[in-house]
Parts: C-alpha cells; structure tokens; sequence
C-alpha cells in the first residue's frame, strides 16, 4: 500500500485507476476493484492527470512532462515544459471546445 504521504493523487475517467506519487519518489497505480497495486516506479512527478483514453500524465518539478501507459507505466513521451515547470495539469477531453 501507501506507506508515506502522497502529495499528488489522480482517479482515471472510468474510476478504476488511482495513480499516486508517494513521499520520496514513487508512482503506485492502484486497481481500485481489486485494491491492488498492479505497477510501480520511480518517479519525481509534482502533479498526475489521467487522460480521458486512460493515458497518465505526470510533471516535474525540473519543467519535464511525461505520458505513460496504463496499467504497465511503461514511459511513453517526454516533454521538456518552457518556464519554471508546472504545478498543476488538466486534460480536456476531445468534445469540449474551449
């Protein structure tokens, strides 16, 4: 389980994913029907955010964004942000127009 604080947490669209980033640098994909981690691995991500397609976003504090798979977290991007690095992400799903 969860053994420190997470300070960043993230539920997917369909609620079957929680995605937290523990104290010290570890990312833990819970299965939330069967209340088991299927994946972990280590991460400094200061933010999550779940993708409508299930995908998982990270940042981190340095300005890099990442995309992940779920359930493996195999990496699938990287993005190196322009600025400080980001406190926040949101994903907009592909019928909102903004």
């Amino acid at each position: 389980g969860l053994r420190k604080r997470a300070p960043a947490l993230a539920v997917s669209h369909d609620g079957r994913w929680l995605a937290a980033i523990e104290e010290g640098g570890t990312l833990k994909l819970l299965d939330r029907a069967t209340l088991t981690f299927e994946a972990t691995t280590p991460c400094e991500a200061g933010c999550l955010a779940f993708a409508p397609d299930g995908r998982l976003w990270g940042a981190e504090p340095g300005g890099t964004i990442w995309l992940r798979e779920v359930p493996s977290l195999r990496p699938l991007g990287r993005f190196q942000a322009v600025g400080p690095g980001a406190l926040a992400l949101a994903v907009v799903p592909p019928w909102l127009t903004v």
